[in-house]
């Protein structure tokens, strides 16, 4: 769905992936967000802050760093900006971000150029290509297409670049289909994929990520003995017996703290590659995912005012 944290959640497995595998470089084409943009996300990732603190300081005052300049920041938020700087710089060439500024025309023999080259210069026997996003890429001007069969041919357009890089992942983003009547599930399964049924046999790996409802979530919420949550009327602990409304009180409780709960879920994987579906943490004031900590998330209830100690700076 949209805001759910694509973008967040790749950027975090592209800079996991060069930080591990030193012999890999990142070619991030970014066909929405401009390059500054996407290095950005990249930085708060590393970063441990919070956007506000990355982008203003948390502090009231001025004050002095090392070097002389002066800022609303702490020593520490400079240090922790300078250290995630560093990461980034020190990857060098291993790590191009290309937006619709640098690379104005694209399709697919221009993706497979550019990363054979980027595996030249940066001399790496592997390559991730990240495309951000499906729906954004460009439809060839001469191919006549009605509007439900674009997406079918951009997914052939991946299908080219794939094929033509042989074992090196693509990784392409894509909206679910939207949801139709009273059905407000975005994603639920694979049938949701834009351009089914091409979507979901074209790749090796399908990948949905959802956040969670208020009543799965409430369940969710009791299975691991946690608190009740103050209700928005009373502001009181009180635990209904309305599973969905109990829900609700939980996500918009977690989202005063910045966090909300996602399922990451793989429902096709081909090559003896695990299926599996896990639940997640998505700090999105901070562009990060976490695996759940059900305690920790409970002692926010018990301890509300040592959310920062909870989970990070």
């Amino acid at each position: 769905a949209p805001n759910v944290g694509k973008t967040a959640l790749t950027v975090q497995t592209a800079i996991e992936v060069l930080l591990t595998e030193k012999e890999a470089c990142l070619a991030y084409f970014s066909l929405e967000m401009s390059e500054e943009q996407i290095f950005r996300r990249m930085l708060l990732n590393l970063s441990g802050l919070n956007f506000k603190s990355f982008v203003f300081g948390s502090q009231k005052q001025q004050i002095m760093d090392n070097e002389g300049n002066t800022a609303f920041f702490t020593l520490t938020e400079i240090q922790e900006i300078k250290t995630a700087e560093n990461t980034l710089r020190n990857l060098g060439e291993r790590l191009q971000i290309i937006d619709q500024s640098t690379c104005p025309y694209i399709d697919a023999r221009t993706v497979v150029n550019y990363v054979e080259t980027l595996k030249q210069r940066s001399k790496c026997s592997r390559a991730i290509v990240i495309i951000d996003y499906l729906q954004v890429w460009p439809v060839n001007i001469n191919a006549r297409l009605l509007e439900n069969e674009a997406d079918k041919w951009r997914i052939g357009e991946m299908k080219k670049i794939r094929d033509a890089l042989n074992d090196d992942p693509v990784i392409v983003i894509s909206e679910a289909r939207k949801p139709s009547g009273k059905d407000e599930t975005w994603g639920g399964d694979l049938s949701d994929v834009m351009g089914s049924a091409r979507g979901t046999y074209t790749p090796d790996v399908v990948m949905l990520l959802s956040q969670i409802k208020p009543k799965p979530l409430s369940l969710l919420w009791k299975k691991n003995n946690l608190p009740a949550v103050k209700t928005e009327e009373d502001n009181e602990c009180i635990e209904s017996n309305n599973e969905e409304k109990d829900g609700l009180n939980i996500k918009n409780f977690l989202a005063k703290h910045g966090i909300a709960i996602c399922k990451i879920e793989v429902p096709k994987a081909r090559d003896g590659m695990q299926k599996f579906s896990t639940l997640l943490e998505f700090h999105f004031n901070r562009n990060t995912f976490n695996k759940v900590d059900w305690q920790k998330l409970g002692e926010l209830i018990k301890t509300p005012n040592k959310q920062k100690n909870l989970f990070g700076k």
